[in-house]
Parts: structure tokens; C-alpha cells; sequence
């Protein structure tokens, strides 16, 4: 399963929204967690790109981390993804949250958030 260079950029953002906003620290273990994720989106891409995606993912959370833009990636993710690769994510997200050994309230509000959103953009 892979997904465009695209929306491999907006899940990083919603990855550093998870491992970030929950607790405002991106703890080392998460950061290798979503390095990991992302990697297997597209495993024959050069791990340089993939970098360079996450970089850019970075400025544009740590520039604009709005709700806004969040709810904006959602959609768009939601709208062009099927329920599996939709799933997927969300099962990411969960390695993620547990990555540092402590999932905190927040981070299970997110991934239900998200849950709940593409639950109702499929209905």
C-alpha cells in the first residue's frame, strides 16, 4: 500500500499533530515511530525524500499548527483515501501514540477525532 508524495507530506502533518500538540513534546522514540510509518508508505523511495517530506511536514505544522489546517487535512486524506488505507492510519496512529510507553487523553481524543470524522465522510 503506498500513497502520493502528497499525502505522504499531510499524514506527516497529522502524525506531528498526534505526537506533538497531545502533550507540546515530540519525544524522540515518537519521532522514530513516525519516520518508521511513513517509510512504509513509500518503501521504495529514497529515505532522503522521505526526510525531506518530513522537514517540510514540520514547517508546515510548527508555522501554522491551526485546527483549521488540521480539520483541512482530514478532509482532503478522507475524501481521496479508501476505508482500508484510511484505517491504516489510524492503526499509525496508535503505534505512535504508544511509542514513548504512555498514551495521555489527548492523543486518544485525536485518533477518535479522526475516527469519527472519516466514519461520517464515508456515510
Amino acid at each position: 500500500m503506498s500513497v502520493s508524495i502528497a499525502h505522504l507530506h499531510d499524514l506527516a502533518v497529522l502524525y506531528l499533530g498526534l505526537a506533538y500538540g497531545a502533550d507540546a513534546d515530540l519525544d524522540s522514540a515518537e519521532m522514530q515511530e513516525i519516520v518508521a510509518r511513513l517509510y512504509k508508505w513509500q518503501p521504495n523511495r529514497d529515505p532522503a525524500m522521505l526526510q525531506h517530506v518530513l522537514r517540510e511536514a514540520s514547517m508546515t505544522y510548527f508555522n501554522n499548527p491551526s485546527r483549521e489546517r488540521l480539520e483541512t487535512i482530514i478532509d482532503t486524506l478522507g475524501n481521496a483515501l479508501d476505508s482500508d488505507t484510511r484505517s491504516t492510519i489510524l492503526e499509525d496512529l496508535v503505534g505512535i501514540a504508544e511509542a514513548d510507553g504512555q498514551v495521555v487523553d489527548l492523543e486518544r481524543d485525536y485518533i477518535a477525532h479522526l475516527r469519527r470524522a472519516w466514519t461520517d465522510q464515508a456515510a
